[in-house]
């Protein structure tokens, strides 16, 4: 049985009505860390079906260690790979994960848009600054999918769960 990872995007006040409908299924509210504006609905699940109707689903490919738990800072790291670099990307991140001991990572997890070329990669870190410490080697390790010129698209994005977030 497989699992997933369901995400949409909104307002706060719109992702709470969401969740408040979807209300016995575990939906976190969670926010852009660089962004206080927008924010970001997510649950890990095996159910195949989305809560959402509009969103993006992942499938869980692999993780670092055997339970994957949606908790702490959420480190995104979005990709697209073509057929020919998927399973080779898979083995090398499957490599790195293993020799992966960063104080502070609680696991990472590589995800796949079903019967697409988008994949993420979706870090789970106790504080950012334990990710900070951790970016120069997350960033030789993603080198060669990045650039200017790349068609792997490498994109990154940070989210907190909305209760833990402080305000001002």
């Amino acid at each position: 049985m497989s699992d997933y990872i369901y995400t949409t995007y909104g307002t706060e006040a719109v992702l709470k009505m969401i969740q408040a409908k979807q209300a016995p299924r575990p939906l976190f509210l969670a926010v852009d860390v660089a962004d206080s504006e927008h924010f970001q609905l997510i649950e890990k699940t095996n159910n195949s079906d989305s809560p959402f109707q509009s969103g993006t689903r992942y499938e869980i490919l692999k993780t670092q260690k055997p339970e994957f738990e949606l908790r702490g800072l959420m480190h995104w790291e979005y990709v697209t790979l073509n057929d020919d670099e998927r399973e080779p990307f898979i083995l090398r991140w499957q490599q790195w994960a293993q020799k992966q001991k960063q104080m502070g990572m609680l696991n990472e997890a590589l995800l796949q848009v079903p019967h697409s070329f988008e994949y993420a990669l979706l870090s789970t870190w106790r504080q950012n600054s334990d990710l900070m410490l951790a970016q120069p080697e997350r960033k030789r390790f993603l080198a060669p999918l990045a650039g200017d010129n790349s068609y792997h698209h490498l994109r990154q994005k940070d989210f907190a769960f909305a209760q833990l977030r402080q305000t001002h």
